[in-house]
């Protein structure tokens, strides 16, 4: 029979025998929009030259599913979940919902979770809602927000407490809704306000990040300087124009530690004198008298000497000596990370190391207490590394004699004593 049959039909019988039972294409379906919307990837993934040729390999004749199959199942599966979700809920007496907002590459998302208990007194964790935050993060979009999920889930008598941050807009929302009701998430780095008795729930300084961040003192308490208010239109243009210039600058500057900043300034105001002597005639006198005064002040420092050492390793000042300490590690692993020919050498290094490192160097942030002590225990691993650097940065190719400079210099040399204290304290944060 197929051997009279033409070229055409001979096509058409192959690609009847391939194709596969609709029962197996639905399941193939079912998993292929289970993975979209577990991994987050795009609707036509499956329709991709590459995909498509992979799924008929492992399955002969399937075909996945194109963007528009993808849509429709999405919305069939969000209304089925949304009507499970009223059922199950017109079986809970109260509820705790959590409110959350945050912003991911320029777009901002809300979401509420729900908190119930069942029978067992078992936490159930639902989620309410989930969606796509447009506009600025007023406190009356966001409690028409709640409003309107609440509403739809039949839920507003239901509701004991809700969860929330320190943000303003967002506790002004919770409180117009559930007045004296709202909690503080004590995990959140909440913002610094004043301690004022209001009566409401709210207090972010027992927040678990600032709890252990005060604790440790790590990070040095900066002080915002209050801003002067400007006599004219075109004095203030001036002054904005020049705020905006640093805060750009600074954002992408590299942290000096402050001994580099004060050996540089001691460098400017010795050529500023230079000049002034070369300028003036009669300077001399004032030299030699300024030499002798120096002389005398050395000569008294080196008596005082060993009074301060003594004073630096009493109880108040370890705190001061392990602040000093943190930033310049700080300072050290960014100029280290800013230079591309330094960072891979490091990277070299840690590789023929026996055995090899292989987490590299990294900063901490002040809104997470664990990652001080990543940062401590990787710089504590790469301590032969970084005392390699110091001593002889002339090794590393395709750097200036100013980076070596910098490389070399006391802001980052590390001494024993320094190296004990940094042990130490990696100790003391492995046990927090």
């Amino acid at each position: 029979m197929r051997d009279v049959m033409y070229s055409s039909q001979r096509e058409q019988r192959a690609k009847t025998s391939n194709q596969i039972k609709p029962e197996k294409k639905r399941e193939l379906h079912e998993a292929a929009l289970d993975c979209i919307i577990t991994d987050g990837r795009p609707f036509g993934d499956f329709r991709r030259l590459g995909m498509s040729k992979f799924l008929n390999v492992i399955c002969s004749g399937y075909r996945g599913p194109s963007r528009k199959t993808i849509r429709r199942r999405l919305g069939v599966a969000y209304h089925q979940y949304r009507q499970q979700l009223r059922t199950t809920l017109a079986h809970v007496n109260t509820i705790v919902i959590t409110v959350d907002i945050w912003t991911k590459n320029k777009q901002s998302f809300i979401c509420l979770t729900g908190h119930a208990f069942n029978k067992k007194y078992e936490s159930i964790p639902l989620v309410l809602g989930f969606r796509h935050f447009a506009g600025p993060h007023k406190s009356k979009s966001i409690k028409k927000y709640i409003l309107y999920e609440l509403k739809q889930l039949q839920i507003e008598d239901k509701i004991c407490a809700i969860v929330s941050d320190n943000g303003g807009d967002i506790k002004k929302a919770v409180n117009d809704i559930k007045p004296d009701q709202r909690i503080s998430c004590i995990a959140h780095p909440g913002r610094r306000v004043p301690a004022v008795s209001s009566g409401r729930n709210d207090r972010p300084g027992h927040n678990i990040n600032l709890v252990v961040k005060n604790g440790l003192g790590l990070w040095e308490k900066s002080e915002k300087k209050k801003k002067t208010i400007q006599q004219t239109t075109t004095d203030a243009f001036d002054d904005y124009s020049e705020s905006e210039n640093d805060t750009q600058s600074d954002s992408y500057a590299i942290e000096v530690p402050e001994e580099v900043e004060d050996e540089a300034m001691s460098d400017t105001e010795n050529s500023t004198d230079s000049e002034g002597e070369s300028d003036d005639g009669g300077g001399n006198t004032y030299d030699d008298e300024s030499n002798a005064e120096d002389e005398a002040e050395d000569d008294t420092a080196n008596e005082y000497a060993t009074d301060e050492d003594e004073q630096l390793l009493q109880p108040e000042n370890i705190h001061y000596l392990l602040i000093r300490l943190v930033k310049r590690i700080r300072s050290c692993i960014v100029n280290i990370r800013c230079t591309r020919a330094v960072s891979d050498y490091v990277k070299r290094e840690a590789k023929s190391i026996d055995p090899p490192i292989k987490a590299g160097l990294v900063t901490d942030l002040e809104i997470r207490w664990n990652t001080t002590f990543i940062m401590i225990d990787r710089f504590n691993t790469h301590r032969s590394i970084v005392d390699d650097i110091n001593s002889r940065p002339f090794k590393i190719a395709h750097t200036s004699s100013a980076q070596q400079i910098k490389l070399g210099s006391k802001a980052f040399e590390f001494t024993n004593n320094d190296w004990f204290r940094i042990t130490d304290l990696h100790a003391i944060l492995n046990h927090l």
